[in-house]
């Protein structure tokens, strides 16, 4: 059966320099540096209303926060250029190239879906066309959004802001052959060894590549003799399949172009590409064109079938509970589980750090009344992974949004609500901390966990909670806060952690809602019970 690998972070584009503030930031003006980092955006306009896109494709500039549908990839295409990629899974188009509207429905990357970056001013950029036109939201901002304006002024100009939310990934098999421009498959001289030359019309063992995914979230290219793919040169670009091992040569960043087109990038910040001459693959192009794009094409992998994993899962009042069957192979030391919210698209992530032990698990770290799809993989002694197993749709069960109970200890980054573990600050593993006495940590999760929400203002650096009639309000490195519009001090303020995350005093908060607050001194642990 076929089997997938997972990379939604393996799309690269560059975004650098950024102000990570509550989970939204703006990014600086070195926008494509040479990091690699991923840069999940939302797109504001010039009124301080967020892009917008839907299933049909039609993007409008009229949301007032980034959500799921508000959020966007930005695709690093080389020279300044690049591709948007939406919620949907389609790229941001200019119909005709540019002077018509913008939508979000193309399948591919192709002239009309590639924007030049133009930094404007103060961290405002402008998008420009295949044909010399800028993006534009109208009126600023509140409705329609196009691309037929011949310079730049407010309403083209646009600011990107971190998103808390994951687009869905793609998925490619672990063994894979490439096509080039010339209509030949890459082959491996000898299996191994030697250079790589877009040279034969069928596949056989010489074309096969093994995908091997790296902690780092690259790839290293396995050939048939299993030596690794690597950049020999760093400043030629030379290419051969002679390395014993996966290090910084040997691993590429994916990008995915649409309709199984793909372009891989080296350690030496260089597309690779077929030369015209002898048709040799060399990492020497500054920028993904028809000669630096390969055809994906898939391999099933026969020896196997791994459905017989036979993964089966149900709902429960504390999580998602699943089992399987063992693989009866010396070699596996346990599985991995992969969540997602859509068919086929699972993070590539697994919900634990090490690999599962035994055949059953129960996931806790589910949103109520949510469907969720799952695959599992076997974790072989060599770190590799298997195929993946069949593929199951579950709902959570639906609680009261409002909890009861929640236990926080401090140097943990996970809370117990009502008896549910789940993440202090989801995907980023902060914990709660003491910092002069005072314990801090990010406060949206636990504020949501009791039916509040917390909105961000970074133009005034301003929290604010609400909690029923409750209004809480703190600004960054101020000690003043308001509460339902009325000052008061607290003895210590909010501030921006190392990595980036908004701290708040966990005391002040809880005191002003009026919680009932244990707090055990030897555990260093905070019961909190609401009414």
């Amino acid at each position: 059966m076929k089997c997938r690998k997972r990379f939604i972070n393996l799309l690269p584009f560059i975004v650098t320099a950024f102000i990570m503030i509550a989970g939204l930031s703006a990014v600086t003006t070195d926008v494509y540096a040479s990091s690699g980092d991923i840069k999940i955006v939302g797109i504001k306009a010039y009124n301080g209303k967020y892009l917008g896109t839907e299933k049909s494709g039609k993007v409008e500039a009229d949301r007032r926060k980034v959500e799921r549908w508000e959020t966007f990839e930005l695709i690093s295409l080389g020279n300044n250029k690049i591709a948007i990629r939406g919620y949907n899974g389609k790229y941001l188009c200019a119909e005709g190239g540019g002077g018509k509207d913008v939508v979000f429905n193309r399948d591919q990357i192709r002239e009309w879906e590639t924007f030049q970056l133009v930094y404007v001013s103060h961290g405002k950029y402008a998008l420009k066309t295949y044909k010399g036109k800028y993006v534009c939201a109208e009126n600023g901002g509140g409705g329609k959004v196009v691309a037929n304006r011949d310079k730049v002024g407010k309403w083209e100009t646009f600011e990107f802001v971190k998103s808390e939310f994951e687009l869905p990934d793609f998925e490619f098999e672990d063994e894979i052959a490439l096509m080039a421009e010339n209509g030949k498959y890459l082959t491996a001289e000898d299996g191994g060894g030697e250079e790589i030359i877009a040279s034969s019309s069928r596949i056989n063992s010489w074309q096969k590549f093994e995908l091997i995914q790296s902690r780092d979230n690259k790839v290293a290219l396995k050939v048939h003799n299993g030596k690794y793919v690597d950049v020999e040169d760093k400043k030629s670009g030379e290419i051969e399949a002679d390395s014993s091992r996966i290090d910084d040569s040997t691993k590429f960043q994916i990008v995915y172009l649409g309709n199984n087109k793909i372009a891989l990038k080296g350690y030496n910040g260089k597309f690779l590409g077929i030369e015209d001459d002898d048709n040799e693959l060399m990492a020497n192009y500054d920028k993904i064109s028809r000669w630096s794009t390969f055809k994906l094409v898939n391999i099933s992998d026969k020896d196997y079938n791994y459905e017989e994993f036979n993964l089966r899962a149900e709902s429960s009042y504390n999580g998602i509970s699943f089992r399987w069957n063992d693989l009866d192979e010396s070699r596996v030391i346990g599985y991995n589980l992969y969540r997602g919210t859509s068919r086929g698209r699972k993070s590539s992530t697994p919900i634990t750090d090490f690999p599962i032990d035994g055949t059953s698990y129960t996931d806790k770290n589910v949103e109520d009344d949510t469907t969720y799809y799952y695959i599992m993989k076997a974790v072989f002694k060599d770190g590799s992974l298997s195929k993946s197993s069949n593929e199951v749709k579950v709902r959570s069960e639906w609680t009261n949004n409002k909890n009861n109970k929640i236990i926080l200890k401090v140097g943990s980054k996970y809370m117990t609500v009502d008896g549910k573990r789940r993440e202090i600050d989801p995907r980023r593993g902060t914990k709660m901390i003491i910092k002069n006495g005072r314990t801090f940590l990010p406060i949206r999760a636990f504020i949501e966990s009791i039916g509040g929400r917390v909105y961000w203002d970074g133009n005034r650096k301003e929290v604010k909670i609400l909690v029923d009639d409750m209004d809480i309000r703190l600004w960054i490195g101020s000690k003043t806060a308001k509460i339902n519009g009325r000052k008061k001090y607290n003895d210590v303020a909010p501030y921006i952690s190392d990595s980036s995350r908004t701290m708040i005093p966990l005391r002040f908060i809880v005191e002003n809602l009026g919680c009932d607050v244990k707090w055990d001194g030897p555990t260093q642990t905070v019961e909190i019970e609401v009414d």
